[in-house]
């Protein structure tokens, strides 16, 4: 039980991950468009952020994921009949 609530969660926390990132990027996206004297005064380009969050986001995912394979791995361990 406790294991398919550790999978569940972790199947919905990947989909929130990413809707996250997109609606940063979408933001950040209206700002430079609508602000876009703000942007010129740096010296990288406006989509630095947005790559640099996706890198962290890209990171946050593999975590993710890899904890939800190993505890889709625990609860097939825990079924299997021991011969």
């Amino acid at each position: 039980m406790v294991n398919k609530l550790k999978t569940w969660i972790c199947s919905i926390l990947m989909p929130c991950t990413v809707g996250v990132f997109i609606g940063s990027a979408v933001e950040r996206w209206m700002d430079h468009r609508n602000h876009p004297g703000l942007y010129e005064m740096n010296s990288a380009p406006w989509y630095t952020q947005i790559m640099a969050n996706a890198v962290l986001t890209a990171l946050l995912l593999l975590l993710e994921a890899a904890l939800y394979l190993l505890f889709r791995h625990v609860a097939k361990k825990r079924q299997e009949p021991k011969k």
